[in-house]
């Protein structure tokens, strides 16, 4: 009847995409180094080198250590009402 033939061609296409899913893997995860897009801070356009750039003062570079050994740069930026001597309790916000 219809419905085998139906049901049939969709668990076909099902195992044609995961074979082909499964044959493209590789091409599918995320490389961190593309062309053309600047690897070390001191490449990137002018505004976008440091957060000094942007006029912010309090801020600091650091290296984030993952399980597998590679390290991750980030910037800390502190808030100016949230320096120690305020004691002002404001959140921290990560973003990648």
């Amino acid at each position: 009847t219809w419905t085998w033939r139906l049901g049939g061609f969709s668990f076909s296409m099902v195992l044609i995409l995961g074979a082909a899913l499964y044959a493209k893997q590789e091409s599918l995860l995320y490389l961190p180094t593309v062309q053309g897009i600047p690897k070390h801070n001191r490449d990137n356009p002018r505004g976008y080198r440091s957060p000094s750039d942007r006029g912010l003062e309090h801020w600091f570079n650091i290296q984030i250590p993952t399980a597998d050994g590679i390290h991750i740069h980030a910037w800390y930026i502190i808030h100016p009402k949230a320096i120690p001597a305020q004691q002002s309790p404001l959140p921290t916000v990560i973003f990648f």
